[in-house]
């Protein structure tokens, strides 16, 4: 195992290094600020030795991210052939396991589904108020169509010319009347909050209703992401934000965190299930 042959090398190399966290981190002084100035005992770095991408993180000065080989050489200027041995095996080790993490990802189904278009109508702007007052804020048809979120079911299925229906175009209707639509993670369902719950129709008289795109989607995955740019090589921490209800993970986006989008994830589970984690 690579984090075993890591942690038998950093305890080696460096006299001040000791095993912490059950065998599954190495703490030491930190190589980027020095640590206490006055306690020589004081370990702030810490580094994960587990069997996956080690990661560093000083809790005394802001140094932290992905323990590459070119970080290993900044915290040793002196190094040896032994050295230089350890930075090819950790550089080959990284680049394995980020392979293995991008071909897990890529498994993950994306159905060409795009949500561009609103139409400009009573219902749209009876709907846009009621999300605005809500949330509090003062949103704009850009920035629903931004957030995946279907304000007509008609509107997303004939912009993405989606003839083949999964339900009565009576009960579409409805839908498309008196929900607002949340576009899952895969862009297979639309999760639909029943602005009429109490007053729906039988089968529809639900708090929300799910509508499936498609007949047999590759996967179910009926998780509301916010759209956001993460980017994993990052030094920036990625923040992950997960609420109950899409209504709640938008107030946390647009109230708590400012709308960024960098580096962050909002997740809601929508549903019993907390399969999201």
């Amino acid at each position: 195992m690579f984090g075993d042959e890591l942690k038998k090398f950093l305890l080696a190399r460096f006299p001040d290094a000791r095993e912490v966290s059950g065998g599954r981190e190495v703490a030491m002084r930190c190589r980027f600020c020095g640590d206490s100035q006055k306690d020589n005992n004081a370990r702030h770095l810490y580094i994960s030795v587990a069997d996956d991408v080690p990661m560093y993180n000083c809790f005394h000065c802001p140094a932290h991210g992905m323990l590459t080989d070119e970080v290993l050489k900044m915290m040793l200027p002196d190094f040896t052939t032994t050295d230089i041995e350890m930075f090819t095996a950790l550089k080959n080790n990284n680049r394995a396991k980020l392979k293995t993490m991008r071909m897990v990802m890529n498994k993950n189904h994306t159905y060409n589904i795009f949500n561009t278009y609103i139409s400009d109508n009573q219902m749209s702007k009876i709907k846009l108020q009621y999300i605005n007052k809500r949330l509090g804020l003062n949103l704009t048809y850009r920035d629903l169509l931004e957030d995946k979120i279907v304000l007509n079911l008609w509107d997303l299925l004939d912009s993405n010319h989606i003839t083949e229906y999964t339900r009565y175009e009576k009960t579409i209707d409805e839908l498309n009347k008196y929900s607002i639509g949340f576009l899952s993670m895969d862009n297979s369902y639309v999760t639909m909050k029943n602005l009429n719950y109490g007053k729906s129709s039988k089968y529809l008289n639900n708090r929300y209703n799910n509508y499936s795109i498609f007949k047999n989607p590759a996967q179910s995955k009926k998780i509301y992401l916010i759209p956001t740019q993460v980017n994993l090589a990052s030094i920036t921490p990625i923040k992950v934000h997960i609420a109950e209800g899409q209504f709640d993970i938008l107030s946390i986006f647009y109230n708590l965190r400012g709308g960024d989008r960098r580096n962050n994830i909002y997740a809601a589970i929508c549903g019993k299930s907390y399969s999201v984690i």
